[in-house]
């Protein structure tokens, strides 16, 4: 039999053939290839399983980032319209008091009355409603 490879042509004979079954049946061979086998599904099983957590860790950092960065234009948006001269005026107005010249300031402050209470109406009960009471 004629064996070819990259390196060349090789001749094969049968007993070439039979050695090279005897290496498979061999049992400390198939035992060692067998270990070596469980142990490359055991470390790819491990790797998936990192590789696994590590996607939902990046999920999460993103959701994170996303929500980070909503606020950041929040707050962008909140330091504008405080920047505003409008919304400085309004500041110095509502919480200083502050007026400009010939202006009056009057300051309202919300003050609930209270409601007069209306009297509940006393129910009498009946005679016998009563003794019902005291004896049951």
């Amino acid at each position: 039999m004629l064996y070819l490879d990259f390196y060349g042509a090789y001749s094969i004979t049968g007993v070439d053939l039979l050695q090279m079954g005897n290496v498979f049946t061999n049992r400390y061979l198939a035992v060692i290839a067998a270990v070596v086998a469980v142990l490359l599904i055991l470390s790819m099983r491990q790797s998936s399983k990192k590789n696994i957590n590590q996607q939902q860790n990046l999920t999460q950092i993103e959701q994170i980032n996303e929500k980070t960065r909503d606020d950041i234009s929040d707050l962008e948006a909140e330091i504008l319209d405080a920047e505003d001269d409008f919304s400085k005026e309004k500041q110095i107005r509502d919480e200083l008091h502050l007026q400009k010249p010939g202006e009056r300031v009057i300051v309202l402050t919300n003050v609930q009355t209270k409601k007069a209470e209306e009297p509940t109406p006393e129910v009498k009960e009946t005679p016998w409603e009563g003794w019902k009471r005291v004896l049951f």
